[in-house]
C-alpha cells in the first residue's frame, strides 16, 4: 500500500477521492470513491460510468478519470481501446483500466489498473465531474514512492 485518502475533486453535490494506492512489480491500482449529496433512485450516475463505446456522446454523470506521469505520459478512460497491448505492438503506456466496484443511491467505489509502474517524479491523479460541478481536479502522489511499494510485492503462491 502506498497511501491512502486523498481527496481528488469536491463540490457541494458530490466528492471524489482515492481510497488507497497498492503496487505491484508491474503496475498499481487504486480505488476511487465517489460520494453525492443526494441519493441517485434511478441509478443514472451507476449506468452512466459504462460506455459501450466511445462513438457514444459523453454524458455529464460520466466521471471522468485520468493518470499524468512525470514524463508527460497521460491514461484517461476516456480511451478508445484499453485493451492490453501485444507483443507486436510499439506501446510503452500508461493504460488505464476500470475494475470491479460496487455502490448504492449515494456512493460507489471503483477500482482502476494503471500499467506500468510510473517514472520518478509527480504521478497526477486527474477527475472532472460536470454533472456534479465537480471541474478538472487533481492530486499529486510520487511516482518514486509507488516504484519503492513495488519493490516490495512478493508472489503468494
Amino acid at each position: 500500500m502506498v497511501t491512502a485518502g486523498l481527496t481528488l475533486g469536491r463540490s457541494g453535490q458530490a466528492a471524489v477521492g482515492v481510497g488507497g494506492v497498492t503496487a505491484y512489480r508491474n503496475g498499481f491500482e487504486f480505488s476511487l470513491l465517489a460520494v453525492m449529496r443526494e441519493q441517485d433512485r434511478r441509478d443514472r450516475i451507476f449506468r452512466a460510468q459504462h460506455r459501450h463505446s466511445v462513438a457514444e456522446p459523453l454524458e455529464p454523470e460520466f466521471l471522468r478519470i485520468g493518470v499524468r506521469f512525470a514524463d508527460g505520459r497521460v491514461a484517461t478512460n476516456l480511451a478508445e481501446d484499453q485493451r492490453f497491448p501485444g507483443p507486436d505492438d510499439d506501446f510503452d503506456g500508461p493504460l488505464l483500466r476500470q475494475g470491479g466496484g460496487s455502490g448504492d443511491g449515494r456512493r460507489y467505489e471503483t477500482s482502476y489498473w494503471v500499467w506500468p509502474l510510473p517514472p520518478p517524479g509527480p504521478l497526477t491523479l486527474v477527475c472532472e465531474w460536470p454533472a456534479f460541478g465537480i471541474g478538472e481536479s487533481r492530486a499529486e502522489l510520487d511516482g518514486r514512492a509507488v516504484r519503492d511499494a513495488a519493490e516490495h510485492a512478493f508472489d503468494l503462491f
